[in-house]
């Protein structure tokens, strides 16, 4: 794909789709077993899951305010779920619930080595300046002496537009990879020339799943605000849930499809970190146990 024009710079939150064709990314919807580095299966439900969330009758569900029965963390559960419903659902609360998710699943562990941060700037080079991408979530890796990005959370309130919030996640990762390696040089180590992120975009409560690498050829033309003739793949899960009918307008509100999802949460877990907050994204089959 050719093009004549440059980049514009812009913020993170101003990309859109047209930056994406324009730096020859391609979005390419994955199956599970290609998606989660080979494994044909998703690992069970994380025991942090609260089985009262898992059981509830999707015909009767639990009013928060009244059931006072519930353990704390479902109650906590529900009503973030409440509100990044589409009738109040402002993308500060759907971040708040995704920042939820995230703990809930254990991404952050014990917080030693890992944090989970909300709206948290990171900075990178487009077209010679300095821009900033602020993703809705991201999780971190606790290092000197900086922080290193592992995962990136958008959030999105149209799905007809959701779209967009691919492009941001592009825009996150970009300055993920510019960051991470400035941390690298500080400690004297070396850069990476290629570093795949996994990022989540949820609109409302729905969320699909992507892998992002960034190559040291995507940074440096973004770098230098030039369009790009190699195609870089953007990879993307989305959810075969039990019930999909539902799954676009109430995603995990649907206790039917909550489950699978916070299986595919607790496989994207595996898939960012192991046990000691590593990386293990470089291949193989994530162990599941």
């Amino acid at each position: 794909m050719a093009h004549l024009e440059r980049l514009s710079r812009k913020a993170g939150k101003d990309w859109t789709a047209d930056d994406l064709d324009g730096l020859n990314i391609q979005v390419v919807c994955e199956n599970l077993k290609e998606f989660f580095s080979g494994n044909p299966e998703l690992p069970r439900v994380p025991p942090a899951i609260p089985q009262e969330l898992l059981s509830a009758n999707p015909a009767k569900p639990p009013d928060v305010h009244a059931s006072r029965e519930l353990p704390q963390t479902a109650r906590d559960f529900l009503v973030h779920l409440a509100d990044s419903m589409p009738h109040h659902g402002t993308q500060g609360l759907i971040a708040g619930f995704a920042h939820f998710v995230l703990d809930l699943i254990g991404f952050r562990g014990d917080m030693v080595e890992r944090v989970v941060l909300q709206r948290h700037t990171v900075r990178f080079r487009m077209d010679g300046s300095d821009v900033i991408a602020s993703p809705a979530c991201c999780l971190m890796k606790r290092t000197s002496p900086a922080h290193m990005h592992m995962l990136f959370v958008e959030v999105h309130k149209e799905s007809s537009s959701a779209f967009n919030a691919v492009a941001r996640l592009v825009a996150d990762a970009i300055g993920g990879f510019q960051h991470n390696n400035t941390v690298r040089r500080m400690r004297a180590e070396a850069e990476r020339k290629a570093e795949t992120f996994v990022g989540v975009v949820f609109v409302f409560a729905s969320p699909t799943f992507y892998k992002i690498t960034v190559t040291q050829k995507l940074s440096e033309a973004v770098k230098k605000g030039m369009y790009l003739e190699e195609m870089t793949i953007v990879e993307q899960f989305v959810p075969p849930v039990p019930r999909p009918e539902t799954f676009d307008d109430e995603g995990m509100k649907d206790v039917n499809n909550r489950a699978y999802l916070f299986r595919c949460f607790e496989a994207c877990r595996y898939l960012v970190v192991s046990e000691r907050g590593t990386f293990i994204l470089a291949g193989g089959v994530p162990p599941y146990q």
